[in-house]
């Protein structure tokens, strides 16, 4: 099971990944069932990229900042 270290649950994590699926270029989750192997391969290495910028974004979240109310 992945488990990114600054999350404290793995389900949080979870619905980030997905998430961050969801939210990826259109093209790149159409590009990942492409009858072409290169462009599966470039399609999965953008989504790659994609997670992998989300996650970082949210490991830059200050936990101790008190969040504001809505």
């Amino acid at each position: 099971m992945f488990y990114f270290w600054c999350m404290e649950d793995s389900r949080t994590t979870n619905h980030l990944i997905a998430d961050l699926i969801q939210s990826a270029p259109a093209w790149v989750r159409v590009g990942s069932t492409a009858p072409t192997s290169r462009v599966r391969k470039d399609a999965i290495a953008s989504l790659a990229e994609h997670v992998a910028a989300g996650l970082a974004q949210a490991k830059r979240h200050d936990h101790e900042q008190m969040r504001l109310p809505l």
